[in-house]
């Protein structure tokens, strides 16, 4: 029988040990100055959000799509969403009308949270489907902005009566690998996430965290942490400023920093020190070794650069610390061995199975491979979702029962253990290329590559070519390029392919200044718009 929980009650339970302690910490434009909201405030704020809901006649289980910049009231909001029983919808206006529009369908949600503007969008394209919903603003005094629901609300309210089982949220992944899927997390994968995370980093209460990703703002929280949100473009880390984090970091005495890869290189490109932080972690994809090694200089001797592996479905799975990948995994990255991304957490079964695009329905104790062999990463954790929102398909590849009837998730990436029992990643399914003399994996592929002075990354892609897959590298300069330029670098790389027998396969090369990358991190290659572009290229 399921037990009652909700995640808000964490949250609670910090309010109650430290009412006066500072829980976001936030840029306020009014004040042109930061400011904060005690854990007090928040705990009988997000009290009167949920009251004020339930009272204007909302109900648990409904959802609300979440299309609002996240500043400081917003998680206060969403977290009397909690409270309530709703179920906060997470979703990105960055990945286009068509995909959003797809992602609203998939989630069945019954109102939105926005502008007038998603007001307006909402009826112009369709979003409704023929149901009547509503909109809430984030602004203003009307009947649908927040600070009416605030005032029709009491601070006093007793949580929505809710169990593990139920669902908590959705939050749809980036959408880098096609349309994004809507990831369905009941209170038990939440709390089981929280615990991994705490366990994995040994992180107190008493610490100061900049997280840079709004959805771990509500991590923060649930810790009983001061939440840093820094005065500067967080949600496309590519544009963020550093100046305004090392601000932060050294006001707030930050201990803790959370940073997608290409703000990580940024921090480490700017060259400051980054005093005090006691951990650094940064993960959405595989983070380089010359950015680890520029940036462990910047941080205290005792400090720590962490990288967890994972995905929206299910995070953490696996962690490394930067320091093992600058000694040791580095150098047999850089021949071809892929990423090692780590041992796996605590409380997580960490398999692979053999390679195959079709659905399968059981795990089947003869699919275990041998160590070093290449095989589809599954795994059966609690904080691993079971289900995607109204996505039959999806979930007909991705889950599946292992013997004892439990769910099972598989992640669509690749990878192989190594003696020491350390994953090794090499690529999203996806993107393999199955050739009649072998099957290139990404990655490995890629690494040989990077290698070379001149590429800052490169992208493996296959291309159709009278009938047959050609395998072909993109790749992305260090600096812009002179044809004569270009054409040496070309060159090279073709020596260079035929030095390892993993790319001596590889015969196409093209250069392309700047490489699509998704929208969440910005650091992941949308290689299917790359692959269109490579084809358009060779082909005239």
């Amino acid at each position: 029988m399921a037990k009652r929980f909700n995640i808000s009650a964490l949250v609670d339970q910090a309010a109650q040990q430290n009412p006066d302690k500072a829980a976001l910490i936030f840029y306020d434009r009014t004040k042109r100055d930061y400011s904060s909201y005690d854990y007090r405030y928040v705990y009988e704020s997000s009290n009167r959000y949920a009251s004020g809901l339930l009272a204007r006649g909302f109900r648990a289980g409904q959802k609300l799509a979440l299309l609002s910049h996240p500043d400081a009231e917003f998680f206060v909001f969403v977290l009397g969403l909690f409270k309530a029983g709703l179920v906060p919808v997470f979703l990105d206006p960055a990945v286009g009308l068509r995909k959003l529009k797809q992602c609203i369908y998939d989630a069945e949600v019954d109102g939105f949270v926005g502008s007038s503007l998603i007001k307006l969008a909402s009826y112009l394209l369709g979003w409704h489907q023929g149901k009547k919903m509503r909109h809430l603003f984030p602004r203003g005094r009307h009947k649908g902005s927040f600070p009416s629901f605030k005032a029709a609300g009491s601070s006093l309210f007793e949580r929505a009566e809710t169990f593990e089982t139920d669902l908590a949220l959705i939050s749809f992944t980036s959408g880098s690998t096609g349309t994004p899927k809507g990831v369905c997390f009941s209170q038990q994968n939440l709390r089981a996430q929280l615990e991994s995370i705490q366990a994995l980093y040994s992180i107190k209460a008493s610490e100061v965290d900049m997280p840079t990703l709004p959805v771990f703002t509500f991590f923060d929280l649930a810790f009983g942490l001061s939440s840093v949100l820094p005065h500067t473009n967080t949600l496309r880390p590519a544009k963020a400023e550093p100046e305004k984090l090392l601000e932060a970091i050294d006001r707030f005495k930050v201990t803790t920093m959370f940073a997608s890869p290409v703000l990580a290189e940024k921090l480490a490109q700017h060259g400051q020190k980054l005093p005090g932080l006691k951990r650094f972690i940064s993960a959405g994809a595989p983070v380089e070794a010359e950015v680890l090694a520029k940036l462990r200089p910047l941080l205290d001797d005792a400090a720590k650069i962490h990288i967890p592996y994972g995905a929206t479905e299910c995070l953490p799975i696996t962690s490394i610390e930067g320091s093992e990948i600058v000694r040791q995994t580095r150098f047999l990255t850089e021949q071809g061995a892929g990423v090692c991304v780590g041992r796996a957490v605590a409380n997580l079964d960490l398999r692979l199975m053999p390679i195959t695009d079709a659905a399968v329905p059981q795990w089947h104790s003869d699919f275990s491979l041998a160590t070093g062999k290449i095989g589809e990463i599954v795994v059966r954790a609690e904080q691993a979702s079971q289900t995607y929102s109204n996505r039959p398909e999806a979930n007909a590849l991705a889950k599946m029962l292992d013997t004892d009837g439990t769910f099972l998730h598989r992640m669509g990436d690749l990878g192989y253990l190594d003696e020491q029992g350390r994953l090794w990643f090499v690529g999203r399914k996806a993107h393999r290329l199955e050739l009649p003399q072998s099957t290139l994996f990404t990655l490995p592929v890629e690494r040989i590559f990077k290698v070379h002075p001149g590429v800052k990354r490169s992208a493996l892609v296959g291309v159709r070519l009278g009938g047959r897959l050609e395998p072909v590298l993109c790749v992305e300069p260090t600096q812009r390029l002179t044809r004569v330029q270009k054409r040496q670098l070309l060159e090279s790389l073709r020596v260079l392919a035929q030095q390892n027998e993993k790319t001596v396969l590889v015969k196409h090369f093209l250069i392309k200044q700047k490489f699509p990358v998704d929208i969440r991190h910005n650091s992941k290659i949308i290689r299917e718009e790359l692959a269109i572009w490579a084809s358009k290229q060779i082909m005239g």
